[in-house]
């Protein structure tokens, strides 16, 4: 019985530990090594056609085209400002100006030069965080992922108490 006690507590204390190591938020891969990457917003100022970015300094953003918000990975390097949607890398020639930021041949302008289209992709940013708050997406499924792992854990752990409770009791009643 001993080594079957043994045996159990061991693997036991085995999942507790594969299980108790927290999984580390993982960066996503910069598109070139050694990029840059910028901070704030810009818009594209050409009549009825609405663009612009959201940058943020750790190479993630969003792109807004009209009313639609896409999440995007970015980098600069060589010239060339790099956009990743959904793992689709496009480049397009990049240089900054007095005025603001050329991508391609399009000059995005700061948006707080212009408060109109800042409170429109405020707005914009504001229903994409409810709509996310609203839906189900992969950082919670990630959350379930790691709560599921703790209550291993805890369950592992509870029973290697029960097991180690049940040995000694009998080990006690031996030597009496």
């Amino acid at each position: 019985m001993k080594p079957f006690v043994l045996l159990l507590t061991a693997l036991f204390l085995s999942l507790c530990l594969l299980c108790g190591c927290g999984a580390q938020e993982i960066k996503p891969d910069p598109i070139n090594e050694g990029e840059t990457y910028l901070e704030g917003c810009w818009y594209l100022n050409d009549g009825d056609l609405h663009v612009g970015y959201n940058l943020f300094p750790d190479g993630g953003g969003f792109l807004f085209i009209g009313e639609t918000v896409i999440p995007i990975r970015y980098g600069i390097s060589g010239g060339y400002f790099y956009v990743s949607d959904n793992g689709n890398v496009e480049s397009f020639p990049f240089r900054t100006g007095e005025n603001g930021i050329w991508i391609g041949d399009m000059l995005y302008q700061p948006m707080e030069d212009d408060p109109e289209i800042s409170a429109a992709v405020e707005s914009m940013r504001a229903e994409m965080d409810l709509s996310e708050k609203d839906a189900p997406s992969s950082g919670s499924s990630g959350q379930i992922g790691a709560l599921l792992v703790q209550l291993i854990t805890l369950a592992a752990a509870v029973g290697i108490v029960v097991i180690l409770a049940m040995f000694f009791r009998k080990r006690r009643k031996k030597s009496n």
